[in-house]
């Protein structure tokens, strides 16, 4: 009671300034709720990849191999997979490409950007291609998906990827961001998705560690790329083209703050409501102020936040 962030902070072995941050957001019994949530391992949680197979088929087959599977309750694709009898690569059915490791939240990002069969889209910070194989997914393997990633050896692993997936639409290549120098020829795209980089504090639950690495004067600098990202992106986009940003951190200096700077420059641009593409059994509850948030003590999955922008005709 004298004081609550240095206990909360010693209970659930957080560093002080995530917990008083986090007390300013919720009540103490709610952060409390978060740090345990942290604290716990999560479930794996699948993506069933509709090109070659639907939920409920892949439901099925992992049942009836021994694993303890569970249908979830926002993205329509996930499963949860419960202490798996053996290493994920070793199952046949991820042999043959019919999922791919993602989180829940993660599968709604590709949702709320909506991209659909024949359009040209942008996966602007790839990575390992977990949204790359979404995205190509939801387009039925037909269009054009670009990957842009600074490191060549995550890309050359992302078009591995995309073969065991069966996606023959995906388009590599190694950008830098951060210089400014975007290949003319890369636009203009129906629609661009930035995963972009961040301070993680939405993924501890799966990089424990990190808490005690990431320092609260980064979050400004984190904002600030973030910002830079976008506007070297926007003018990237067709009119009446869709621009989804996201991060897989909830706080405000790489959400909200990062929105209102980027709309304070490009008046070309508008905010949807994130619930309108969201299915609707969660579209609402997963929003506030147009935006899309989730927590694991919420929500039961990383802790992610997107923002829906349209760039005007």
């Amino acid at each position: 009671e004298q004081n609550p962030v240095a206990a909360l902070a010693a209970l659930k072995s957080f560093p002080t300034w995530l917990i008083r941050r986090w007390l300013h957001q919720f009540n103490p019994d709610e952060t409390a709720a978060l740090c345990d949530a942290i604290n716990t391992i999560p479930p794996v949680t699948l993506r069933a990849n509709t090109l070659k197979v639907q939920p409920e088929m892949l439901l099925k087959t992992l049942t009836d191999d021994g694993e303890t599977v569970l249908a979830t309750s926002m993205a329509p694709e996930a499963l949860l997979l419960r202490h798996p009898q053996k290493p994920i690569e070793e199952f046949n059915v991820f042999q043959r490409g019919w999922f791919q490791v993602q989180d829940e939240a993660a599968q709604l990002v590709t949702i709320l950007l909506d991209p659909q069969p024949g359009e040209r889209v942008l996966d602007a910070c790839a990575g390992l291609g977990g949204k790359t194989g979404h995205i190509a997914q939801r387009m039925q393997n037909s269009g054009i998906v670009v990957a842009l990633d600074v490191n060549a050896a995550k890309l050359k692993r992302l078009m591995t990827e995309m073969e065991r997936l069966g996606i023959s639409i995906v388009r590599p290549y190694t950008v830098d961001l951060s210089s400014g120098r975007l290949s003319a020829n890369h636009g203009p795209y129906d629609r661009i998705l930035l995963d972009a980089p961040c301070s993680g504090l939405g993924v501890l639950r799966r990089n424990p560690d990190a808490k005690w690495y990431v320092k609260e004067t980064a979050l400004g600098g984190c904002g600030r790329r973030q910002v830079e990202f976008l506007n070297r992106l926007a003018v990237q986009l067709k009119p009446g083209g869709v621009l989804v940003y996201a991060v897989c951190s909830s706080e405000p200096e790489e959400g909200e703050a990062v929105v209102a700077a980027f709309m304070k420059n490009h008046p070309d641009y508008r905010l949807d409501n994130a619930a309108d593409y969201l299915p609707q059994r969660v579209g609402t509850p997963l929003t506030r102020d147009k935006f899309f948030k989730t927590s694991p003590h919420r929500h039961g999955s990383d802790g992610f936040f997107a923002a829906r922008f349209r760039r005007m005709p």
